[in-house]
């Protein structure tokens, strides 16, 4: 068997156990890991061959099989983790398995749970991180676990005392701080987005006119911020931003 080719019975091995229960999840990812990253097996194939011979979508293969990889170079070094939750692991890279982590262990979930339904909050949390890593030149994944204990901590508070939100000036600036480190990051992407691109006229006319629109709630945001002595209507100055 060539390197772009697999068999009709490694196929079906592979379909019965996909179908099979979650107690098959091993035998599955071990199947797959030994057709496509064992090294002992010399009619192994590239996993991209073998994804498409069995008819799933590449990165979920490489998935798996990476994440039982690592799953048995943890457990025969004594470490207690699940086949799951490196399967989990496996779809993040750097600073996103990092912020992950970060929130999984701020929360008390599963690594799975954190990714699956707080990726929002892992976002947040990643670029507030950024943003005091940048501040204080230290590194963003040092930064990281006190950041998700921060916004946690302001999760809940907001659960428990609505009514007291606009007093609690700790976690009012946690939050702004976290909203303006993501708005720091969409522009930095956007910056990049503009590299070696020759905008017609039109596009340039709509860009200014919306960068003109952001200054101006910059403006605004930096007069709340600094404070002011004279009054402000602040819902009308909205206004005005959003029928500009």
């Amino acid at each position: 068997m060539t390197t772009n080719e697999v068999s009709e019975n490694v196929v079906r091995t592979d379909r019965r156990l996909d179908n099979a229960s979650d107690a098959a999840q091993e035998d599955l990812a071990r199947h797959r890991w030994h057709w496509t990253l064992d090294e002992s097996n010399p009619r192994r194939v590239s996993v991209r061959a073998y994804a498409k011979a069995i008819g799933r979508n590449y990165r979920t293969v490489i998935d798996q099989v990476n994440g039982f990889a690592k799953w048995v170079e943890l457990t025969d070094g004594g470490a207690a983790i699940t086949l799951s939750e490196c399967i989990e692991r496996a779809k993040l890279r750097g600073e996103a398995e990092t912020a992950t982590e970060a929130v999984a262990t701020a929360r008390g979930v599963a690594f799975g749970t954190a990714r699956r339904h707080h990726s929002a909050e892992v976002a947040s949390v990643r670029a507030t991180a950024q943003h005091r890593a940048e501040r204080r030149g230290t590194s963003t994944a040092s930064e990281l676990p006190k950041a998700a204990q921060d916004h946690v901590r302001q999760q809940q508070h907001a659960k428990t005392q609505k009514a007291r939100k606009a007093q609690a000036h700790g976690m009012r600036f946690i939050e702004v701080e976290g909203l303006v480190a993501q708005a720091m990051d969409k522009l930095r992407k956007a910056f990049a987005a503009t590299e070696s691109v020759n905008f017609t006229q039109q596009e340039r006319d709509l860009l200014t006119a919306s960068l003109a629109n952001l200054r101006a709630l910059l403006d605004l945001v930096d007069l709340r911020v600094t404070g002011t002595t004279r009054k402000v209507d602040w819902d009308a100055e909205l206004r005005k931003l959003v029928e500009s």
